[in-house]
C-alpha cells in the first residue's frame, strides 16, 4: 500500500500525476485548496505492475474463487463507515485487511494489523523524555489531559511539573489546580509567553520536564496560528494535539491538518466515553499523518489515559458497532 501527497496548480493536473504514478485504482483520500494550487492525498493498495505484451496463444483459466475473507473485508469497511470514518479510508483499510491479515478470520485482529500499517502509534512515555505542550480547540479537554499526564508521570517516579499557560486569564490555573487537587497558589502559572519562558528555563536547570496546558487555539485564525508557532519556539516543548472525538468529520480533519502544519506530530483523542461513533477523529488523525498517542476513555483523572495501540483501537471500533458478536471471528 502506498500513500502520497501531490501538489499541482489545478485539480486536473494533480489527477494526471496520480493516474500516471499510482494508476487508475488510486483512491483520493482528501483534497485541499492552497494559495498556489491544490493539494491531493491519494493511496493505492499496491504499486501498478508493468503491462506485459499479449501472448500469441491463450490458456483457459478457471474463474477465481471467492476469497474466504471477503466477508471480513466488508465487515471492517461497514464497521468503519458506521463509525463515521472517511469512506475512502474505510474502503482502503477494508481492502488492505485482505492481504495483510494472512489466514486470520477474526475481524478485530485483521483490523488491528491493518491499522498498524496506515497509522502511527506513539504513546508519550509515562516518565516523560521532554516537555509537552498540549494544544487544541477550546473545550477539547487539554486541562484534564494535562492532569492525567501528570498523574502518570508521578506514578512513574518523574519529577515533572504542570504549568497553566493562562495567557487569556480565564481561570486555567484554578481548573488545573482543581484537577490535581492542589491549591491554586501552589500551581505553576504563566500569564505571558515571556513568563512561561522563564519558568521553563528554571525547570530545565533543575532537570525537570513540564506539561504545559496551552491556551485554546482557533486553527482557522491566522494570528492565533502565528502565536502558536511562537509559543512552540519559545517553550522548546513538543506540541501535542488534544482533540475531542465529538464534532463534524470534515471539521476534525481540517483541524488536525492545521495543527500538523505548525509542527504537531502526535495527538490524544478525548471524549471517547461520550460518543458512540468514533471514526471521524481517527480518520482526521490518519489522513493528517499524525501519530496517535493516547485515548481518553473516562472523565476520571487517575487512569484516564490509555496508550494507543492498533489492537486497542480495533477493539474500540468493534465493541460499539452494531451486531458485534456476529462479526467476531467471521470469515
Amino acid at each position: 500500500m502506498r500513500l502520497k501527497l501531490y501538489s499541482a496548480p489545478t485539480i486536473n493536473e494533480a489527477m494526471d500525476q496520480i493516474r500516471a504514478e499510482l494508476g487508475p485504482e488510486a483512491i483520493i483520500l482528501s483534497t485541499r485548496q492552497m494559495a498556489n494550487g491544490v493539494e491531493v492525498r491519494a493511496a493505492v493498495e499496491r504499486a501498478p505492475q508493468p503491462k506485459l505484451a499479449a501472448a500469441s496463444y491463450s490458456v483457459s483459466r478457471p474463474a477465481p474463487a471467492q476469497a474466504p475473507n471477503g466477508r471480513m473485508r466488508e465487515q471492517i469497511r461497514e464497521t468503519l463507515n458506521w463509525h463515521g470514518a472517511n469512506p475512502a479510508l474505510a474502503d482502503m483499510i477494508g481492502q488492505s485487511a485482505v492481504s495483510l491479515a494472512g489466514q486470520t478470520t477474526d475481524s478485530v485482529a485483521a483490523l488491528g494489523v491493518t491499522l498498524e500499517t496506515v497509522m502511527g502509534f506513539q504513546p508519550i512515555p509515562a516518565s516523560l523524555d521532554r516537555s509537552i505542550l498540549l494544544v487544541g480547540l477550546a473545550g477539547a479537554g487539554r486541562t484534564a489531559t494535562a492532569a492525567k499526564l501528570m498523574v502518570r508521570a508521578h506514578a512513574a517516579g518523574s519529577l515533572a511539573e504542570a504549568i497553566a499557560a493562562d495567557f487569556d486569564c480565564t481561570g486555567g490555573t484554578a481548573r488545573l489546580a482543581a484537577f490535581l487537587e492542589l491549591a491554586p497558589e501552589s500551581t505553576l502559572s504563566a500569564v505571558t509567553p515571556s513568563q512561561l519562558e522563564r519558568l521553563l528555563s528554571e525547570r530545565r536547570r533543575l532537570g525537570r520536564h513540564c506539561i504545559i496546558d496551552a491556551p485554546p487555539i482557533n486553527p482557522w485564525d491566522a494570528e492565533e496560528i502565528e502565536r502558536l508557532r511562537a509559543l512552540i519556539r519559545i517553550s522548546g516543548a513538543e506540541p501535542v494535539l488534544v482533540m475531542g472525538a465529538d464534532g463534524h468529520p470534515a471539521e476534525l480533519e481540517d483541524c488536525a491538518r492545521a495543527f500538523a502544519e505548525v509542527g504537531v506530530r502526535r495527538a490524544i483523542i478525548t471524549k471517547l466515553d461520550l460518543v458512540r461513533r468514533r471514526g471521524a477523529a481517527i480518520s482526521a488523525i490518519a489522513t493528517s499523518r499524525l501519530s496517535l498517542a493516547h485515548l481518553a476513555m473516562t472523565p476520571f483523572i487517575g487512569g484516564g489515559l490509555i496508550p494507543a495501540t492498533p489492537a486497542r483501537l480495533s477493539r474500540l471500533f468493534f465493541d460499539t458497532a452494531p451486531n458485534f458478536e456476529s462479526l467476531r471471528g467471521a470469515a
